[in-house]
């Protein structure tokens, strides 16, 4: 799949300003209909910019809840306990250590 990088946010605010649909964009970038959906969902109106900004803090959030998944599990907190404190679902803090380890989910290799 590929990643919406500023080029292609550049893209995509040019063709939703000369009126192409989101369908037609899809094809001629080479993605998903959902894709863009979702990508111009990110602001109205539709601003390359705007939606970089965006795009730059969701990933500095999610960055900073990995690591405190991470700093907390190594703490030995329960996946239940950090889901809890930290209210994020329990299959994502779970998918995080899974990803971010040798694969020790509670002490048991997986």
């Amino acid at each position: 799949m590929a990643k919406i990088n500023y080029e292609i946010r550049k893209e995509i605010e040019a063709l939703n300003n000369k009126g192409i649909s989101q369908k037609k964009m899809a094809s001629i970038l080479g993605l998903n209909q959902s894709s863009i959906s979702r990508e111009m969902k990110r602001c109205d109106p539709y601003s390359a910019d705007i939606a970089e900004k965006i795009s730059n803090k969701s990933k500095s959030q999610n960055e900073l809840i990995i690591s405190q998944v991470l700093l907390l599990r190594k703490q030995g907190m329960s996946i239940k306990a950090i889901s809890d404190r930290l209210d994020v679902y329990f299959d994502a803090v779970k998918k995080i250590i899974n990803d971010n380890t040798k694969g020790e989910i509670d002490g048991n290799k997986k």
